[in-house]
């Protein structure tokens, strides 16, 4: 039998320059993979991979070929958008994700 697979993407988009940089911080501390580096070499490394992700990153709806998919995005933490949620399961992650 084949059974029907939709996918649900959730965008969190930060905007806030101060908590982008705290959060970082916070990994470069705490995170295993940037054990044995400098401090300075650690943040080089984790700027270079960001960069990497922002340079083919796209956001959805950006160009609006998004609006037949589902998503969920969340921006700053505040401000919740829902495109095309239907059914039991998304729209409970949905409401899960506006209630953080």
């Amino acid at each position: 039998a084949v059974t029907e697979c939709r996918v649900l993407f959730i965008e969190a988009v930060s905007t806030d320059e101060a908590r982008v940089e705290r959060n970082t911080r916070n990994i470069l501390a705490g995170s295993t993979e940037y054990e044995g580096l400098t401090p300075d070499e650690a943040r080089r490394c984790f700027d270079a991979r960001a960069a990497y992700i922002r340079s083919r990153y796209e956001t959805l709806d950006a160009d609006g070929k998004e609006d037949e998919l589902t998503w969920i995005r969340v921006t700053n933490f505040r401000r919740c958008e829902v495109n095309n949620v239907h059914g039991h399961i998304p729209g409970r992650i949905a409401q899960l994700v506006m209630n953080l």
